[in-house]
């Protein structure tokens, strides 16, 4: 089980789960480098189905992946027009920086199969408003009154729309990183634009992931690892840090509009995931 966890969207409770839970072997890319990380995951599918392998492997992908700097395309017209011709044929441009690992995600898919391993890729979304006002309270409020984070002040709704950048699940999906707001190496990646890409990240995901779940319908997520036999029962309760933070109330119409504006490719792949696979379970 391969889970690409973006912040701020249930992905410490699943992590909370898979570790407790008896039937899994839980990893991570934490500590790890992802070349090891990819070796330990060809090696697992590599493996053929009667050799020993122990408990099922879940394997989160939450810290930083591969770097990924954004495609110039005025200046790669070549590829450009392969990529172009990758999608016609193909319905999928290597725009999800996830699938940066996508030749990985290919060969360990078929190399599953041929070893008759069950293979599964899973990920998590929340909805645009809930995610944009949770990664600035996390990120920037409770992780600067830590002292994790240097986090500009003052941290009010002004602040946050200042600082936070448009489109923060569009941009993991991208990116493969953690929105560090306080940080300095993401500078470059946060200025880039991701305007008009939610729907080929959409065709990518639909092409690559067994199953995209909400925060917000959690138990369907449950759900459809109950159907693989694997039990989660969702007893966590996340512990708040009790620093005041931003809430919906603090959002007036004119903020609001503000936000929409600053998450429509967001927006369209909740949409997309809750279309297409909402209630499934």
């Amino acid at each position: 089980i391969l889970f690409f966890h973006l912040p701020k969207t249930g992905g410490s409770s699943l992590r909370h789960l898979a570790k407790s839970n008896e039937q899994l072997e839980y990893y991570s890319n934490e500590h790890h480098s992802m070349d090891a990380s990819k070796a330990l995951i060809t090696h697992w599918t590599k493996t053929t189905k009667n050799e020993n392998l122990g408990r099922t492997k879940f394997f989160e992908f939450h810290w930083q992946l591969e770097p990924c700097k954004y495609f110039n395309w005025k200046q790669n017209k070549i590829l450009l027009a392969f990529y172009f011709l990758t999608f016609i044929f193909a319905q999928s441009l290597p725009l999800f920086q996830v699938f940066q690992l996508q030749e990985q995600l290919r060969a360990w898919r078929l190399d599953a199969k041929k070893n008759r391993i069950p293979f599964f890729v899973f990920t998590m979304l929340r909805t645009p408003l809930d995610e944009y006002l949770s990664i600035y309270n996390y990120f920037c409020i409770s992780l600067g009154k830590l002292k994790h984070v240097a986090c500009p002040e003052p941290w009010t709704v002004d602040g946050m729309i200042t600082l936070l950048p448009d489109n923060p699940q569009t941009r993991w999906l991208l990116d493969g990183t953690t929105l560090f707001l306080g940080g300095t190496s993401e500078v470059d990646t946060l200025e880039s634009s991701v305007s008009n890409t939610s729907y080929q990240l959409s065709k990518s995901m639909e092409f690559y992931c067994d199953w995209v779940g909400t925060l917000e319908s959690f138990n369907e997520t449950l759900s459809v690892f109950h159907l693989m036999g694997i039990k989660f029962v969702n007893t966590r309760k996340n512990q708040a840090l009790g620093f005041s933070k931003i809430t919906k109330d603090d959002i007036n119409k004119t903020t609001l509009s503000v936000i929409e504006k600053r998450t429509t490719e967001d927006v369209f792949l909740y949409a997309w995931a809750h279309a297409r696979y909402g209630m499934m379970a």
